[in-house]
């Protein structure tokens, strides 16, 4: 029998905490990319799979008094903490002490903002979204068009063809399906971009690619606990909505990095797995895990199923072409600045920003005939200033025309705050403002 407590190097007494802090320092040192081997990190990630669920740990518990095993008695608690805590690593997503960052928020807050930002954009009717997309300023184009290549290669929300990346198969068919497998242990995927996953009745919960492996083990800690939160809440009597909402939400919020979770729903039918395509919108995934669990308890046939699939497949593909459409505008946005205000280095200069502005036409312009106004590219000095988590905005410089006008006050704002602080910082953008009021 393998002895699981032993593989983590806790005692049965451990608790949950201690036994992801102590997860985390064996999974890193057992890595292959680290220097460890395969079939050793397979036994680390299969201990802390089994030992973080309560159901499978008592079981085991049980196995082991019957058998009258030692597992888990050598190891002292109090001792096994102290080494849980020594190895614990810390959250991700977080700047080094000693670097400086000029501007932007937290990652996982940026990324909020930016999906926030997205889902808006997308409800908006096509005129609508354009103004919408012209009132961005140059650095929120970016942050907007940075997570949209991030997430899923331009399209964030649904991805049709990339339900690979989640461990499936790739299709043989017109709808994705596959055949069935053995399970297999959902931790970090080995190789390139490695990955996690679980299965909440159907509806896969996949993180994204991470070439860090210690942001993938942090990424696995977290699903498990999503599992771990789920049965909890069902347990209590709670809908399987309510319960996958709730998990995931209270997973993501005390995490530090973005997870770029993705969602798909499989549903078995004889010897093969179908699911449904690959969506980031867990308003969507949990519709189609509805409707396809529908026609499950419907006894409904192969045929059908295909067919429900293959409608949501359509759906999906109608939804990515309409986010490729919003990419290119951002991305057009992004060149006007560029070439509008003539970047030296080719891109954005950090600290400073830009925006579009309508200016007002000589008199004597197009005289006699309806004038359109006029949109100019201005940029701007924008200093941040750090919080307990993180960067926020603290004051802007007046619109410039050129770059280096912009990074004439950036660097007099830097200095004031360096001499006087946030306040003295400030006191500099109102005399920038008044004495190009003057002007």
């Amino acid at each position: 029998m393998q002895t699981l407590y032993t593989v983590l190097g806790v005692s049965r007494s451990a608790e949950n905490s201690q036994i992801r802090a102590a997860y985390r320092h064996r999974a890193l040192a057992t890595h292959p990319d680290k220097g460890g081997s395969e079939e050793e990190f397979l036994k680390v990630v299969e201990a802390f799979e089994v030992l973080s669920d309560a159901q499978k740990r008592t079981t085991y518990d049980e196995e082991l008094q019957r058998t009258g095993s030692q597992d888990g008695r050598a190891v002292d608690s109090e001792a096994a903490a102290a080494h849980a805590d020594a190895f614990g690593l810390p959250d991700l997503g977080k700047t080094e002490p000693n670097a400086k960052v000029l501007e932007g928020y937290s990652a996982l807050e940026e990324a909020k903002r930016a999906k926030s930002l997205w889902l808006e954009l997308l409800e908006r009717d096509a005129a609508e979204r354009k103004a919408q997309v012209e009132q961005l300023s140059c650095r929120a184009a970016e942050v907007l068009l940075g997570y949209a290549r991030l997430s899923a290669g331009g399209a964030p929300v649904v991805a049709v063809a990339q339900a690979s990346e989640c461990g499936a198969l790739p299709p043989e068919e017109e709808v994705p399906c596959k055949r069935r497998r053995l399970e297999s242990p959902s931790g970090p995927a080995l190789g390139v971009g490695s990955r996690a996953h679980v299965c909440l009745e159907g509806l896969k919960v996949c993180t994204g690619a991470s070439e860090d492996v210690t942001e993938a083990i942090n990424w696995h800690i977290l699903l498990v606990r999503v599992k771990q939160m789920y049965a909890d809440l069902t347990g209590q009597g709670h809908s399987f909505e309510s319960a996958v909402r709730r998990a995931i939400g209270a997973a993501l919020e005390a995490e530090a990095s973005d997870p770029r979770l993705r969602f798909l729903t499989e549903c078995q039918v004889e010897e093969e797995v179908l699911f449904t395509p690959v969506t980031w919108d867990l308003d969507t995934a949990l519709t189609q895990h509805q409707q396809l669990a529908a026609l499950q308890r419907q006894k409904a046939s192969r045929f059908e199923l295909l067919a429900a699939i293959r409608r949501m497949a359509q759906a999906s593909q109608a939804a990515v072409e309409e986010q490729r459409a919003l990419s290119e505008q951002l991305e057009q946005h992004i060149f006007l600045f560029r070439k509008m205000l003539r970047w030296r280095s080719g891109c954005r200069p950090k600290g400073v920003n830009a925006s579009f502005c309508q200016v007002p036409l000589p008199s004597f312009w197009g005289e006699g005939k309806a004038q359109r106004p006029a949109f100019r590219a201005f940029a701007y000095a924008e200093l941040w200033h750090q919080k307990a988590f993180g960067l926020e905005p603290l004051c802007r410089g007046p619109r410039r025309q050129r770059e280096d006008e912009a990074l004439r006050d950036l660097e007099s704002l830097q200095a004031s705050q360096s001499k006087g602080g946030d306040a003295a910082a400030k006191a500099e953008a109102k005399r920038l403002f008044e004495e190009q009021l003057r002007r």
